[in-house]
């Protein structure tokens, strides 16, 4: 036991766990041998890099959701993470006819350092019950030229309800929830900031998050072949905040050490009553941890929501698929239990033969939620 410490009016304790990585609960299912968005809808919207991150979610109608990253690389002389878009894209049932709406931002590319929106990423849409809206976070960074002082943006939908997923979401009623200068930074976060932001609802009604930072993109840093992709939590008593640090429980170098955490991304199991029923799916960046392989997804489990358990690495055999290998950002999990007791199809970014970075689906089941 590390400690006991008092956050926002409420108590977590803090337990160190095992980081020798786990036999996995969840198992690969099924994956698609083509992209379900790919060069061929990408191209020919000026996506000419492809995709990274974002969310991948159900509403109540049916309909699947998706608020992508799209790399643009439509300017000289300016990297593939600089310019960015994304829109808010729709399928009838998450694998075909994944199509392009709304518009939900559009970096500005600046890379003298004047505009904290010069490159932004991993959009994360929330639905808020206690506003009876949807929440859109995102990161922001400078760009000199790469990027750094990353800052978690919130806005809130201007449609009502669980229909207004579309938005509006206006550019200039974004607000920052948390960066290196909200509270005290912590020593593991680095010349980067914030990478990433997803929050979750625990049964006491309060909030908590994984954010995200990694070591080398500022001017001034050295170079950074060995730095750690790392998450640490916050909490906060509603999902706009105020959002504060958990220093007892960050970096979750329990997870997984070194630590090559990226854009974890949290869904509560169809069965609530298992032992873990709050599950988190993230990017695995250090190839030590996963014994060199591209094919795999991080994931790592907890029964409260707030301790979270050691590593497991999900193969999604994706160089043998034809989607795309390696394997980076899962997009989120959405139950489909119509399908089959305890399954959740998943979308993730994987990069074809091209370096196009496609949208790929797989489908996983939990077994614990079968047994």
């Amino acid at each position: 036991m590390v400690g006991v410490v008092g956050c926002l009016g409420w108590w977590l304790a803090a337990t160190v766990v095992s980081v020798v990585p786990v036999p996995p609960t969840f198992e690969l299912i099924k994956a698609l041998d083509h992209p379900v968005i790919g060069q061929a809808q990408g191209k020919p919207l000026s996506i000419n890099s492809g995709f990274e991150g974002g969310l991948y979610t159900k509403t109540v109608d049916g309909l699947y959701h998706l608020f992508p990253t799209e790399c643009m690389s439509d300017m000289p002389k300016v990297a593939w993470d600089i310019h960015t878009e994304s829109h808010h894209w729709v399928s009838p049932d998450g694998v075909t006819n994944w199509t392009q709406h709304e518009l939900t931002f559009n970096s500005s590319a600046k890379q003298d350092g004047t505009d904290r929106r010069a490159a932004i990423f991993a959009p994360m849409n929330i639905f808020n019950p206690d506003e009876d809206r949807w929440n859109l976070f995102y990161i922001g960074y400078r760009c000199h030229p790469g990027q750094s002082d990353g800052a978690i943006y919130r806005i809130v939908s201007q449609t009502e309800g669980v229909a207004g997923i579309a938005g509006p979401y206006p550019h200039d009623n974004a607000t920052i929830i948390l960066d290196e200068e909200m509270g005290k930074k912590e020593s593991w976060e680095g010349g980067q900031g914030d990478d990433s932001f997803h929050s979750w609802q625990l049964d006491n009604g309060t909030w908590m998050g994984f954010f995200g930072s990694h070591g080398g993109q500022s001017p001034n840093s050295p170079p950074c072949h060995e730095c750690e992709w790392q998450v640490g939590l916050a909490t906060a008593p509603a999902l706009g905040g105020p959002w504060t640090r958990c220093p007892w429980l960050n970096p979750t170098s329990y997870i997984e050490s070194p630590e090559g955490i990226e854009n974890p991304i949290v869904t509560r199991t169809t069965n609530t009553s298992i032992a873990s029923s709050f599950v988190a799916v993230y990017d695995a960046l250090m190839p030590d941890q996963i014994h060199g392989s591209s094919d795999v997804v991080g994931l790592t489990q907890s029964s409260d929501g707030v301790h979270w358990s050691a590593a497991q690495y999900v193969r999604l055999n994706a160089s043998a698929s034809g989607c795309g290998s390696p394997v980076r950002t899962p997009q989120g999990l959405v139950a489909e239990p119509t399908i089959c007791r305890g399954c959740y199809s998943m979308l993730y970014t994987g990069h074809d033969k091209h370096g196009y970075a496609n949208v790929c689906w797989v489908l996983l089941r939990n077994r614990a939620e079968i047994r």
